[in-house]
């Protein structure tokens, strides 16, 4: 039988049995609905596994299935086709003799794509069966070092093989042949590209991570972690040497973390990097946060307030004095809050101070300081110094002790308005930290003005955006009233890289400290009660802010509940 006389894969699983029609029913929605192949779907959902489906291939229809581990394929194989249609319908180029493709897929019953590659290639199409995993492995070995190097063939064999030479005994490395390898043409090449190809992406970290086979790039982006295509496993000691050296660090210690930092100028765009390398069991992992210090601070209406609790913290910020706190885990946007704070209050008549680790954004006509622990300058004596310096305001990074609290309060008490961040669960637990700090509660309540807690969720895409009717019973469990039982949600597209989301917003929990709350803090009470309390009050909770904006069609249900979870979730 020939490929074109055979049945859709959907079809033939149900006549063999493996599936019935009312999970193909089921697995054709899901593929309207998210664009993923048939048979990725049909495992995903659990209707059917994938040695079962290939063992099919394989006896019953006697499709030849082929091994790629150990396999190079020729470079013009791998420009035949584009690496995007390849990883789309998980298909490889193997061979082109005698106008006869070869060509490894992962679903050799995909009719539609063999008669594609057919009529564009002008050559007959022969399918043969390959693993999912050996393939995905074979792109992240051989696509990359094409798509990110971009050099001519005999360049990139050259240079790679000088390092896999000398990988082979990468613990035995001296430092001047690392920094030779850091100093190759690919390398070099390879670490911008990553590098461009990260901000391009809008992602806010690069983690390039070694493991047994193989290496991992993977770039956070929306707050959410996703692989790039990555260079052979060969090529790390060179790309970490790179870094490193960008970095200033010491290229010959790989069994203790450290940190550096670089700037790089891209298309006009000023980037700060900071470096973090620690040592793994498969060699050193290295985590690269970007800073664009061009970027356009957004209002504090786009960080994703509602208009009442926004007049609320507007009166709170135009206080004289006093200490606001932002709270949450890192990540969460926190001092982006504060910079957008101060730069609503900011003027030539109010002198504004700043200490940071890092100085994530530059605004004019507010005074800033980089945090330089090497130096001796730490958060609480560079805050001892700024109140030397006549401020009205004052900014601190982070409390992370007793001795910036104590000074950040005895500032609030002398007169200036206090912004500082710190890292709480939620705006009640904020008490209760800075009472395990050493902090009397009569100093608290007398300085605390109010406290943010915040996370950030990832924003529908405008793009893919659509409305569904979401299950009754997962509704009602969560405690949701919903006018026409619709929700949103992103169906994926090019622009949200099939994710259904693009950017992101603030949730948020905003608790003013009044006197029934004081009085609980006073007495030391637990930071449960003294969230009841404000609930009571009148305080939104994060989950329920969530919910809010969930309704409103700006982020989706399992975004909110990624990022908050609470016991009481009835809304009414």
């Amino acid at each position: 039988m020939t490929i074109r006389e055979r049945k859709p894969l959907g079809q033939v699983l149900i006549e063999q049995g493996l599936i019935t029609k009312t999970q193909l029913e089921q697995a054709l929605e899901e593929k309207k609905r998210s664009g993923e192949p048939l048979r990725q779907i049909l495992i995903k959902l659990g209707f059917v596994s994938a040695e079962s489906i290939n063992g099919f291939f394989e006896e019953e229809i006697g499709i030849l299935r082929v091994s790629l581990k150990g396999r190079k394929p020729e470079p013009t194989m791998l420009k035949l086709i584009p690496e995007e249609m390849c990883r789309k319908y998980e298909i490889i180029p193997l061979s082109n003799v005698d106008g006869i493709l070869t060509l490894g897929m992962v679903n050799p019953l995909d009719i539609v794509t063999i008669d594609r590659l057919r009529l564009t290639l002008k050559c007959e199409v022969e399918p043969v069966l390959v693993s999912d995993k050996e393939l995905q492995d074979f792109f992240s070995q051989f696509f990359a070092l094409e798509d990110l190097v971009e050099l001519d063939e005999g360049e990139v064999s050259q240079e790679a093989e000088k390092i896999e030479i000398a990988e082979k005994k990468e613990e035995e490395l001296d430092v001047s042949k690392l920094h030779d390898m850091a100093e190759e043409v690919p390398v070099i090449k390879l670490v911008n590209l990553i590098v461009t190809k990260a901000l391009n992406e809008g992602a806010s970290d690069i983690h390039i991570e070694p493991r047994e086979d193989n290496l991992r790039i993977r770039l956070r982006v929306d707050g959410v972690l996703h692989p790039i295509p990555s260079p052979p496993k060969r090529l790390h000691a060179a790309i970490v040497s790179r870094i490193k050296i960008l970095g200033g660090m010491d290229i010959a210690e790989r069994r203790i973390p450290q940190d550096g930092r670089f700037g790089v100028k891209i298309k006009g765009r000023d980037i700060d990097l900071r470096v973090s390398s620690i040592p793994s069991i498969h060699g050193e992992k290295v985590v690269m946060r970007l800073l664009d210090t061009t970027t356009v601070l957004p209002g504090m209406a786009q960080l994703g307030f509602y208009p009442e609790e926004l007049k609320i913290y507007d009166s709170l910020i135009k206080k004289p004095w006093g200490i606001l706190l932002v709270t949450g885990p890192t990540g969460s946007g926190k001092t982006t809050t504060l910079y957008a704070s101060l730069n609503t209050i900011k003027s030539v008549e109010k002198n504004i101070i700043t200490i940071e680790d890092p100085v994530e954004y530059r605004l004019d006509e507010i005074n800033q300081i980089q945090v330089n622990v090497k130096a001796g300058l730490t958060f609480a004596n560079g805050l001892r110094s700024i109140l030397r310096q006549d401020p009205d305001i004052v900014m601190v990074g982070e409390i992370r002790d007793k001795e910036t609290a104590e000074i950040a309060i005895q500032a609030a008490l002398t007169g200036h308005l206090v912004f500082s961040t710190i890292h709480t669960n939620d705006a009640s637990s904020t008490f209760t930290r800075l009472i395990d700090m050493g902090i009397e509660p009569f100093l608290i309540t007398s300085t605390i003005l109010g406290i943010i807690a915040q996370r950030l969720v990832r924003r529908i895409c405008s793009h893919c955006k659509s409305e569904y009717a979401p299950p009754k019973d997962i509704i009602q469990g969560l405690g949701i009233n919903l006018k026409d039982n619709k929700l949103f949600k992103g169906r994926g597209c090019d622009n949200c890289r099939n994710t259904g989301y693009r950017g992101r917003q603030g949730i948020f929990e905003l608790l003013i400290p009044n006197t029934e709350i004081r009085s609980l803090v006073l007495e030391k009470r637990s930071s449960d009660e003294i969230k009841k309390l404000a609930k009571n009050n009148g305080m939104v909770s994060l989950y329920e802010d969530g919910v809010r904006k969930v309704i409103d069609g700006h982020t989706t249900l399992e975004e909110v509940l990624r990022v908050s979870r609470e016991e009481e979730t009835s809304i009414t």
